[in-house]
């Protein structure tokens, strides 16, 4: 299923897990290779990309199936130019280690989960978690065809769940971040838009937050 923007995906996603009949292997390298390779063909600026790895067992078959080469895999796409991560859900005790392929990813250790009752609740929970966690705090800043983009005239928003967008206020540079908002990587040639950490740890916080690059309406200064 084509990554698309839940929750108008989530039937398509649906069915196509319905539709798949788990044969009991668990080719778990060649699967993070292709996540990955399928990673790199997104290309949007506005948007971090991030793959999870969620898996009940260790490697049973194709290569590679030693923890140390399924690791490099997430390590050499963490060290990629784009930078994308390796989140890790483990469902069982029947686990190879884990936890360093996530390290290896950029993620830190992996999320663990209980074959009990509970299970689908805890599932549930780790992703929730990771997506707070892969929250952007930097956004590339585009090249526009036939355009110049007016550096006082754009804007970071964010919107939770189907509310209305709430403006993030600007800041000169990183110095000025003590009440939150965001700044130019180059106040003179800026290639991209950073927000304070204050900010975007709050925005990690939130469930269904989107954070938005608006161009053309007059730049909203932070008050500090």
């Amino acid at each position: 299923v084509p990554l698309a923007i839940l929750p108008a995906a989530s039937s398509e996603l649906s069915a196509s897990m319905q539709a798949t009949i788990p044969a009991g292997g668990t080719p778990t390298g060649p699967a993070l290779l292709g996540a990955h390779s399928y990673a790199q063909t997104l290309t949007d600026p506005e948007r971090a990309v991030a793959v999870v790895l969620a898996t009940d067992g260790e490697p049973t078959e194709c290569h590679p199936q030693e923890a140390a080469e399924v690791a490099q895999i997430a390590a050499d796409a963490y060290g990629a130019p784009s930078a994308t991560p390796t989140f890790v859900i483990g469902v069982g005790s029947s686990l190879m280690n884990l936890h360093a392929v996530a390290a290896a990813g950029g993620t830190g250790q992996a999320y663990m989960v209980d074959v009990d009752a509970n299970a689908a609740g805890q599932f549930r929970k780790a992703l929730t978690a990771i997506r707070r966690v892969a929250v952007a705090c930097e956004y590339e800043i585009p090249e526009v065809k036939d355009a110049t983009i007016l550096y006082d005239k754009v804007n970071v928003t964010f919107r939770i769940g189907q509310e209305p967008p709430s403006a993030v206020g600007y800041v000169k540079n990183s110095s000025l971040c003590h009440k939150g908002g965001w700044h130019y990587d180059d106040e003179l040639l800026p290639t991209a838009i950073t927000l304070c950490p204050s900010t975007c740890d709050s925005l990690k916080e939130l469930d269904e937050v989107e954070v938005e690059i608006v161009y053309g309406c007059e730049t909203v200064i932070q008050n500090n």
